[in-house]
């Protein structure tokens, strides 16, 4: 299977853009966008609509290189769980200090509490969500996502060394029914016991949704003829999702029908689109898709430092004047831009590459 497709840089760069969006509106109240607008929908559910995706093609993305490799023996669970977890545990700590920032700043001026060092660390270490642990900053979308992506992966390496030698089809039936479980949690929602585990279910429902289209697609690239019919099939079903939008099931679980409705055609069909050769596009979308994971792990700490810094008075803005939003949003790129290109790809790429030369 191809190890890159030029057409989710696209995808990671929209759906990327919606969570940002939703984030202005549900926490500064921003309303440059009203509920009047055609765009709205995006702006109320684009938090959830784009956490989900990037669940799925995780999944898918994952999958799609591991698939083999896992039951061969070529990658060691110790290997697989160190360089995945030393990257979330990273992110984890480079969304952790600015929220402490603004959780102590808050705090300093008797507005809320101070959460406690335990929970500080449990956070730091990507340990919480689904282990009976409390949230000490419940509101960070980015380190839930965190804590439990690493969850998923831990669950594909056991999922993919017991299963991966088995037939295809045994598989597909694995993956469907993962899902299908982390879809009964996110239904059974509102009783005491499954809602502590909710947030849990989305992610093994939407991660194995991405497994099981990985499955799918490396059966198609075994049978070509039906690739054209699949393709006629997950066009029609984008189509009808939006026909149906405003329809009252959607409204009610437009999450839990999109992911197979909408997320899982979309993934499939832009697999087909190369955009690496188109000149300036193709490089700038293959730019932003790399720099759409950075711009989700700190814009919420931004915002969340902003936001608290205007609510006591420190500084004077205007949360839906034009100027601001686009302050925020150069804001927002520039700190990321930094994280990647320094943070991430400079220091940690250096300390992992001579690590690797060291052990060959």
């Amino acid at each position: 299977m191809k190890k890159f497709y030029s057409g989710f840089d696209i995808l990671r760069t929209l759906f990327c853009a919606l969570i940002v969006i939703h984030h202005f509106f549900s926490i500064m109240g921003w309303n440059l966008i009203g509920p009047d607008s055609a765009l709205w929908p995006l702006v109320l559910h684009g938090g959830v609509m784009g956490v989900s995706f990037f669940f799925v093609l995780s999944g898918f993305c994952l999958a799609s290189g591991y698939r083999k490799r896992i039951p061969a023996g070529e990658v060691r669970f110790f290997d697989f769980f160190k360089k995945h977890y030393i990257r979330f545990f990273v992110f984890s700590a480079i969304t952790l200090l600015p929220t402490v920032l603004k959780q102590y700043l808050v705090w300093k001026a008797g507005m809320d509490e101070m959460p406690t060092w335990r929970n500080i660390l449990l956070d730091l270490f990507c340990i919480r969500t689904g282990y009976g642990f409390d949230y000490a900053f419940p509101y960070n979308s980015a380190l839930w996502y965190i804590d439990i992506l690493l969850q998923m992966y831990i669950v594909y390496f056991v999922f993919a060394f017991f299963l991966g030698n088995f037939s295809r089809i045994v598989t597909v039936l694995a993956s469907a029914l993962l899902s299908g479980a982390g879809l009964f949690i996110v239904l059974r929602e509102g009783t005491e016991f499954w809602g502590t585990i909710n947030v849990n279910g989305r992610g093994l429902y939407c991660f194995f949704a991405g497994v099981l289209l990985a499955e799918i697609f490396t059966w198609l690239e075994e049978h070509p003829r039906l690739k054209k019919v699949f393709v006629a099939i997950a066009i029609g079903a984008m189509i009808w999702t939006v026909c149906m939008i405003r329809t009252p099931l959607m409204t009610a679980r437009f999450n839990e029908i999109f992911t197979y409705s909408l997320w899982l055609p979309l993934i499939y069909v832009m697999t087909f689109a190369d955009i690496s050769k188109v000149p300036y596009i193709g490089r700038f979308f293959h730019y932003t898709g790399k720099l759409s994971n950075s711009v989700y792990i700190w814009h919420h700490p931004i915002i969340y430092i902003v936001y608290p810094l205007a609510s006591l008075g420190k500084i004077s803005v205007d949360w839906n004047s034009i100027p601001f939003t686009i302050g925020m949003m150069i804001l927002i790129l520039a700190v990321s831009v930094f994280s990647m290109e320094v943070l991430e790809k400079y220091l940690f790429g250096r300390i992992f590459a001579e690590k690797k030369a060291a052990a060959d």
